[in-house]
């Protein structure tokens, strides 16, 4: 099987994409899948960790030198914690101050060696536009969009959907979660 890579991107915060994220990951563990949950929520900051109930020792910015010495993809499991039900875990990074080394150059390394190794990469992408999250959703094969019903909401979804319009992302790759 191909590796899948699904990208949770909610255009404000408190929308729910913590939780979608670690629930599908989850599902996907459960069902024998192999699966590696990343969080790249720069503004949430160990709120999946806790949300898993992990302590994580390392991050991808601590990864991101051995990802361009070693030609072995299995590298990244140095690196990850594991859940007890069967996903493995890695933030982006375990402080704050870290996340202007995490850069679109040195993410797609990171994608192409990950896609080795698990059969679905599920990245809690944060809720602002960056080049960062643009190399992402360049690497993601669907993008799930975790809204919520109220008027706010509405209207940005309806302005992020077109932003990805003009950044060529195709609709079809567009999900739409309405969380409640």
């Amino acid at each position: 099987m191909e590796s899948r890579t699904i990208a949770i991107f909610g255009n404000k915060g408190g929308v729910g994409k913590t939780f979608v994220a670690v629930n599908l990951a989850t599902s996907l563990a459960l069902s024998g899948k192999r699966v590696l949950l990343v969080d790249i929520d720069f503004q949430g900051v160990h709120d999946m960790a806790r949300m898993l109930n992990l302590a994580p020792r390392f991050a991808l910015v601590n990864l991101l030198a051995e990802i361009e010495k070693s030609e072995d993809p299995s590298v990244i499991k140095k690196f990850v914690i594991s859940h007890n039900c069967g996903l493995d875990f890695l933030p982006a990074v375990l402080q704050s101050k870290q996340a202007g080394h995490i850069t679109p150059e040195n993410i797609k390394p990171f994608f192409r060696k990950a896609a080795q190794v698990y059969d679905y990469i599920i990245v809690d992408a944060g809720n602002s536009f960056s080049e960062t999250l643009l190399s992402v959703l360049d690497h993601s094969n669907i993008i799930l969009l975790v809204v919520t019903p109220d008027i706010l909401a509405v209207y940005q979804v309806k302005w992020c959907i077109e932003l990805l319009q003009s950044l060529h992302y195709p609709l079809k790759m567009v999900r739409l979660i309405l969380n409640r």
